[in-house]
């Protein structure tokens, strides 16, 4: 099971959790059938699983049954250091959600040594995250930007 942090109850009942990822830099969604109780991998991402980051959110879209849009929180393996939103697209005929599907969001720059703790949520039209870090004073001033564009599909 790894170390889960988050779930998303999909419409069918399959559950689709995270785990945060291990410092090799692994970080799986992991697919769970209540019908059967079985578990199976749906997505594998590359990550910096330092300290608190890795794989930190999951949500899905409001209109998921018709569009499988999946959102994710995450700290990719990058430099520079960042900490990104994307939306994949869960396929029902695989229970897979291809990595080839990403759309990144918004991404900005990070810390890898805070405390951090967040999650992600999804409204009407918008896709948002929370953070604290627990020692602030430590965050470059003024804080970037973050960068954002308007998703494609």
């Amino acid at each position: 099971m790894g170390e889960p942090i988050e779930l998303a109850v999909l419409p069918d009942q399959k559950v689709l959790y995270i785990n945060r990822g291990t410092t090799d830099g692994g970080g799986q969604v992991r697919l769970y059938n209540p019908a059967t109780s079985s578990t199976t991998v749906a997505l594998t991402l590359p990550l910096d699983a330092r300290f608190e980051d890795g794989l930190i959110g999951i949500t899905t879209h409001p209109r998921f049954a018709t569009n499988r849009y999946v959102y994710l929180f995450y700290s990719p393996k990058s430099t520079p250091l960042v900490n990104r939103i994307s939306r994949f697209t869960f396929d029902p005929t695989t229970n897979t959600i291809p990595a080839s599907t990403e759309d990144m969001l918004v991404e900005w720059p990070t810390e890898r040594d805070l405390c951090c703790h967040s999650a992600v949520r999804t409204g009407r039209s918008t896709c948002s995250s929370t953070a604290a870090a627990s020692r602030r004073s430590r965050c470059p001033s003024p804080v970037p930007a973050p960068t954002t564009r308007t998703a494609t599909r």
